[in-house]
C-alpha cells in the first residue's frame, strides 16, 4: 500500500494535540499542578481567621490556575506558528509511506531523501478517528490521514499494520 500523505493545518493540529496529550501524557503535570495549589488555596481560604490567609488564597490559586492555562496557550500559539512555517494552510504533500504487503522494511520518502524502517524496529501505531499516527520511534511520527488512502481503506490500512505489528505495538 502507498500512501501519498498530504497534510494540512488542522491534521497537523489534531496530531499535535494527540501527541501531546495522549501519547506523551503530557497534561498529567499541569493538572496536578493546578490540583495542588487550587487545594492550598482552599486551605488558606478555609482558615479565613487567619491575617493574609485569604490574601495569600488568591494568590496560590491564581498562580494554581494560571500557569497551567500559559502552558496551554503556549502550546496553542506553537503548534499555529509551526504549521504556518511548515506552509500547511491549503495542504502540502509532505511525503510518501510506502508500505508493502511482504518485505521487511517500510519506506518514506520525502522527494528529496528516502528512508527504509524495519517493521519490527517501529515503535508504536496508534488509529484515531481520521488517522493513523505510526511512530517510527517514541519521539518520531508518520502521519498517515485516512482522507490520503487512494487506493485503500482505513480498514486494510489497520490490517496491513496489525499483520506487521505485535499487539503491544498498536493501540486501536
Amino acid at each position: 500500500m502507498e500512501i501519498k500523505v498530504s497534510l494540512t493545518k488542522k491534521t497537523f493540529r489534531r496530531f499535535a494535540f494527540y501527541d501531546l496529550l495522549v501519547h506523551r501524557k503530557r497534561w498529567k503535570s499541569p493538572v496536578f499542578f493546578a490540583l495542588f495549589f487550587s487545594l492550598c488555596a482552599g486551605v488558606c481560604f478555609w482558615m479565613h481567621e487567619v491575617r493574609g490567609a485569604v490574601l495569600l488564597g488568591g494568590v496560590l490559586l491564581a498562580v494554581g490556575l494560571g500557569l497551567p492555562c500559559v502552558y496551554f496557550a503556549t502550546f496553542f500559539h506553537s503548534v499555529r506558528l509551526k504549521a504556518r512555517a511548515l506552509d500547511l494552510e491549503g495542504g502540502r504533500t509532505v511525503y510518501r509511506l510506502t508500505l508493502p504487503e511482504k518485505g521487511d522494511c517500510l519506506r518514506v520518502t520525502d522527494g528529496k531523501e528516502t528512508a527504509e524502517y524495519p517493521w519490527q524496529t517501529v515503535f508504536h501505531a496508534y488509529r484515531d478517528k481520521r488517522a493513523v499516527y505510526l511512530y517510527i520511534t517514541a519521539a518520531r511520527a508518520f502521519i498517515l490521514p485516512f482522507d490520503c488512502l487512494e487506493g485503500g481503506t482505513p480498514q486494510q490500512l489497520w490490517a496491513l499494520l496489525t499483520a506487521r505489528l505485535p499487539a503491544e505495538k498498536r493501540t486501536e
